[in-house]
């Protein structure tokens, strides 16, 4: 499914293969991520936001539009993925004609003089990285759209009125796809699962295991963790840290999935009734991409208040109430209104193809 380019590949007459709307060419820019990433990483189950940012990217191809992604690509190479171009930033030619310019979390490229019919800056959560937003930012006279997503409100409200509101200031939802193949067993009552990274509250979590167990004695837990990502943490931790770790992960009712694919994930997920999440404070992007999968496959998320995430988790039990063991609450709800049990295709077909109007 994926071919390594040894140049960035160009531009070619491109036809949409799905009838009822315009093919168009889309470059998105992609310099949020220092480190460099490829879209393997999302394949593997990469839980950063960029994990929805190729599943997007993948669906629109799908629609028939040519589409690129800038961003940081170690070895300087590109990729052919699921019918996206991944390229380097080094590649990204400003002045080259392009029907949709997107920035993606980052608003640098604005700074460039580029050739585009359609210029829309991405924001998919609240961003930390701006500055003072409570003034105008230059860069935001150089758009046409503002695309905003989750946990941005008093961003909105800010851009609306530096932008001109409904003429430049568009909310666009978040969504995820899942795989084709999901398994067919429903969810076991009394499974668990922690999916992250190490510093998204495992320690905690496995802390508190011995009295979860009290009061649920007969939940297990999968621990769905990368084991690639566990190097950085040792190296913050110690080494002392990942021993202490590696012990307790041995209790009675813990399983651990230690190189998951994303298809692995999803069947944590789809065989999980609830998701044990003790910190939401950390790791904000792994949880909202878990967000999205624990919709789809109903799993309820067991956690503390999660701030301006929380009115995208309706069916959300306290975890300090799941832990004295009071009653389940009710579900309110499927969802949020604006976490949609869908995919990519209806997000795109419903709220990004209309932005593309007129490029």
């Amino acid at each position: 499914m994926e071919t390594l380019l040894p140049q960035p590949a160009p531009f070619s007459p491109w036809v949409s293969p799905v009838a009822g709307h315009p093919a168009r060419t889309v470059d998105v820019w992609c310099a949020y991520v220092p480190g460099g990433w490829t879209p393997l990483d999302a394949d593997q189950g990469w839980w950063g936001l960029e994990e929805l940012l190729s599943d997007w990217a993948q669906a629109l191809a799908a629609r028939g539009h040519r589409v690129r992604v800038f961003h940081n690509a170690p070895r300087g190479t590109g990729w052919m993925h699921h019918g996206v171009e991944y390229l380097p930033l080094g590649a990204f030619r400003p002045q080259e004609p392009r029907d949709v310019l997107i920035s993606w979390r980052c608003p640098r490229l604005w700074a460039m003089p580029v050739n585009a019919h359609q210029r829309i800056h991405w924001e998919p959560l609240a961003p930390e990285h701006h500055g003072d937003i409570s003034t105008p930012q230059p860069w935001m006279n150089r758009v046409d759209r503002y695309v905003t997503s989750w946990g941005a409100g008093a961003m909105d409200a800010l851009s609306a009125a530096f932008l001109g509101g409904e003429r430049f200031h568009r909310v666009a939802p978040l969504a995820i796809t899942p795989p084709l193949l999901l398994p067919a067993e429903p969810p076991v009552s009394e499974r668990a699962v922690f999916a992250g990274p190490p510093d998204q509250g495992l320690e905690q979590l496995l802390a508190l295991w011995p009295s979860i167990r009290q009061v649920h004695p007969h939940i297990t837990l999968e621990v769905v963790s990368p084991r690639r990502l566990w190097a950085g943490f040792q190296a913050k931790g110690g080494s002392a840290w990942l021993a202490r770790l590696e012990q307790a992960l041995v209790q009675p009712g813990i399983v651990q999935t230690e190189d998951p694919t994303v298809m692995d994930v999803w069947r944590a997920f789809h065989q999980a009734r609830f998701w044990l999440h003790p910190a939401p404070l950390c790791g904000r992007e792994a949880l909202v991409v878990n967000l999205l999968r624990a919709a789809w496959s109903g799993t309820r998320l067991v956690a503390p208040f999660l701030g301006d995430l929380e009115t995208h988790a309706a069916n959300r039990w306290d975890f300090h109430n799941f832990l004295a063991g009071h009653p389940e609450p009710r579900p309110t709800m499927a969802c949020s209104p604006d976490l949609p049990v869908h995919g990519w295709n209806d997000v795109i077909a419903q709220c990004w193809e209309p932005l593309f109007e007129g490029a």
